[in-house]
């Protein structure tokens, strides 16, 4: 359970760091690839937590906060 737990952490610190590469690129289209990667990390994460991401096709597409 333990790995379940530092799995989900590196899912999200990868969400993250993908994020910020997205920001500092101009290309639209790689942005949108690259947060859709970090949109799949951050799915994983919340698998690895039991639970499911209920608008993930539509955060896919969103920049973050």
């Amino acid at each position: 359970m333990d790995g379940d737990v530092d799995k989900a952490r590196r899912y999200r610190e990868h969400a993250t760091e993908i994020r910020k590469i997205a920001d500092g690129i101009g290309a639209r289209n790689t942005q949108r690839i690259l947060i859709s990667v970090a949109a799949e990390y951050e799915h994983l994460a919340l698998l690895l937590d039991g639970r499911d991401y209920p608008d993930r096709d539509l955060a896919t597409f969103k920049k973050p906060p």
